[in-house]
């Protein structure tokens, strides 16, 4: 029913609900003529990245997934992997199109390996149907004479955001490493190749370049400041009284090594090896010596206390001299880093049977045999011991014990120097230092001052010469010959 109240009608029933529905629909393509919107369909993920890919099984370590390239190296006597993959959205899908399947008939995608880079192109597929290309080198050893090991590279920088790694030491456990644009000390296993946070501390200096340890502190170069500064190794707390300001025509610093005696550095721009006294840091130009022209772009040094390694960034090549009289020694140079496409060779560190050396472009440390193949090798230091522990003992005795170094240089380890101070006293200060050897893993420090603490440090020695200090450990002798039973 319709009734009028004016000259306007009020509908009811089913015409109140037409006309409600049509006035709603007005209002709407009014709203839309004022603000237009477009609408869109409902897609699938266009999603074609990777959240891991595996070799036999084991997670690719250096793997990130918004990048596109990845590597993992293999010993020599590697000649096959299985390379697999998994999508970050679950629809997606991966397929290996380079090399083809090396044995269709076995689970997984096999990959057959020449010595050297293989390169495995690992496409993905997302949903709507868009494809992404992931590339991963597996990189196979070469057993031959100065030849690249690549099982032992470190290709965990990238992840670790490690980019520009300019210095390079190990403590035969640990491997730091410098980054040319970060204050900050990182950290790996020197075995596995995996970051380890708990060692890496922050540094104070801008542009660290070369680094060098003797167990306590660690020094580190600075390019810019024409400086090379002091931290403890433990920590990273700075020691300025370590510090060694360089000579004004030493003003592109870079590499560093030591003989626990001397410090040599070398320059960027000068084709010659700066010496320095460790203690007190004066110059000493009897210990330094001019390279070979074309080695005329220094950047890491290394040394087994008999040869000097320097390695050149602008020729893909590790030069060898004597260190006593600087002759050049091309019998024990590395000419073989072209051939790993380390093109820009920079920090080096060895262990007597392999020689690291990082690349400043590729965010990697790559890995070399030293001497005649994986068997081959050249004296050096052993590393440091581990585990070192003290425990209170008799009336002002303190018992320590350690592990044997994880590398002892290539030479049998002759016995151990065993170096205590009280704890506030310095290692750097003679007078402070007390020593006793032994040529086993344990000892028995005697005659210390009842209830005051103590640092205990151990040192390996060959017939090389004497490796890196361990870490210091605490402990205080006890007043009384502890009670038993």
């Amino acid at each position: 029913m319709i009734t009028k109240t004016g000259l306007t009608s009020t509908p009811t029933g089913g015409a109140a609900f037409a006309l409600a529905c049509g006035t709603l629909a007005a209002v709407l393509l009014l709203l839309l003529a004022e603000f237009p919107t477009q609408v869109h369909a409902q897609t699938g993920s266009t999603d074609a990245t990777l959240s891991s890919v595996t070799v036999d099984g084991v997670p690719v370590p250096g793997f990130v997934a918004n990048r596109v390239r990845s590597d993992y190296g293999v010993a020599s006597g590697v000649s096959q992997v299985t390379v697999a993959a998994t999508t970050t959205h679950r629809v997606a899908s991966w397929a290996i199109t380079r090399p083809a399947d090396a044995d269709s008939r076995t689970d997984g995608h096999q990959v057959d390996l020449t010595a050297g880079r293989n390169v495995v192109r690992i496409e993905v597929t997302a949903e709507e149907g868009n494809t992404k290309a992931h590339w991963l080198r597996v990189n196979r050893g070469v057993d031959k004479e100065f030849g690249w090991k690549a099982g032992d590279d470190f290709d965990t920088l990238i992840a670790a955001g490690n980019g520009l790694p300019t210095g390079i030491w190990s403590d035969g456990t640990t491997m730091w490493v410098s980054d040319w644009e970060d204050t900050h000390m990182y950290a790996y296993d020197l075995d596995s190749g995996l970051r380890d946070k708990t060692r890496e501390f922050d540094l104070k200096n801008g542009s660290p370049f070369g680094i060098w340890s003797d167990g306590e502190t660690i020094w580190v170069v600075d390019n810019p400041d024409n400086r090379v500064y002091a931290y403890a190794l433990s920590g990273g707390g700075r020691q300025k009284s370590r510090d060694i300001a360089l000579h004004p025509d030493n003003r592109n610093p870079t590499g560093i090594w030591s003989d626990g005696e001397t410090m040599w550095v070398g320059d960027h721009v000068d084709e010659h090896i700066y010496a320095y006294t460790l203690s007190g840091g004066a110059r000493d130009d009897n210990r330094e010596f001019g390279l070979h022209p074309l080695n005329y772009k220094v950047d890491g040094l290394w040394s087994n206390g008999t040869t000097m390694w320097v390695s050149d960034r602008q020729d893909d090549h590790i030069y060898a001299y004597t260190l006593s009289n600087g002759e050049r020694d091309t019998e024990r140079e590395f000419n073989t880093l072209l051939g790993a496409h380390n093109k820009n060779a920079v920090a080096l560190w060895s262990d007597g049977k392999t020689m690291w050396v990082s690349d400043y472009h590729q965010d990697k440390i790559f890995s070399y045999n030293v001497g005649a193949g994986e068997d081959g090798g050249f004296a050096a230091v052993p590393t440091a011991p581990r585990s070192v522990a003290v425990e209170s003992g008799g009336a002002g005795d303190l018992d320590v014990s350690w592990e044997t170094p994880s590398r002892n240089g290539g030479s049998d380890i002759t016995g151990y120097k065993v170096q205590w101070k009280q704890a506030t006293g310095s290692w750097y200060t003679p007078a402070d230092v007390s020593e006793a050897t032994t040529t086993g893993t344990s000892h028995t420090i005697t005659g210390l001052s009842p209830e005051t603490e103590y640092t205990v440090r151990v040192i390996a020695t060959s017939s090389v010469g004497d490796g890196p200090a361990s870490a210091g450990a605490k402990g205080s002798a006890p007043q009384n010959t502890p009670a038993t039973g």
